[in-house]
């Protein structure tokens, strides 16, 4: 509520139980109007239900599994609904992601940069990281990022369309990578990933 207000209102006023405004007279104004599209991300059912009831998509972390996204999406549509809300057009997803010639390549680039970053992850405390770690680092691989050949990727991006995502983030700089792996990554995506992911599919890609 306050944000909508800073971003279309000359001057604002809010004294609410979390944050208090006096005064304020924002004066970067917003390129989408009136404002950005809101996506609320939420690793946690409490999150999943807050945003069905304020009626905005979720938008999942890259740490959970496609099956808890599936449930999370039902949990969501049952708490939009039962706040007066329908789905909008947008449903984001965020995705890590590796792409490489092939196969085994990209699961050998990818380790060290998901040990790296997870890694530290886990020693600061955040949440549901240590668990995922403790399945392994094979699990991850196999049901929640996205790391492979052109093939493998299309096929993993193509079965998240299918349960009604329309936007996907990938994540695509890791830990440990110079920009000259980045940019290979990037041109390959642009090459093979997304045509052949268009061929199936619609998402839009940012």
């Amino acid at each position: 509520h306050l944000m909508k207000r800073l971003w279309t209102e000359d001057e604002v006023t809010h004294h609410g139980r979390f944050y208090r405004v006096t005064g304020a007279r924002p004066t970067a104004r917003c390129f989408q109007q009136p404002f950005p599209r809101i996506w609320i991300a939420g690793m946690t059912d409490a999150a999943v239900k807050r945003a069905g009831r304020l009626g905005y998509p979720f938008i999942p972390s890259g740490l959970q599994s496609r099956e808890k996204i599936r449930a999370q999406l039902g949990l969501w549509r049952e708490h939009l609904a039962a706040h007066g809300h329908r789905a909008g057009p947008d449903q984001p997803l965020l995705r890590e992601f590796y792409v490489a010639s092939s196969q085994d390549e990209a699961i050998k680039s990818a380790r060290r940069g998901i040990e790296a970053k997870y890694g530290a992850y886990a020693e600061h405390g955040f949440p549901g990281t240590s668990e995922r770690l403790g399945e392994g680092l094979d699990k991850l691989l196999e049901d929640t990022f996205i790391v492979g050949d052109p093939g493998h990727c299309v096929a993993r991006l193509a079965a998240y369309a299918e349960l009604g995502f329309t936007h996907v983030g990938l994540r695509v700089l890791w830990p440990a990578m110079d920009q000259g792996e980045v940019l290979r990554m990037i041109a390959l995506i642009g090459a093979e990933v997304i045509p052949r992911l268009n061929a199936v599919t619609r998402p839009a890609w940012i």
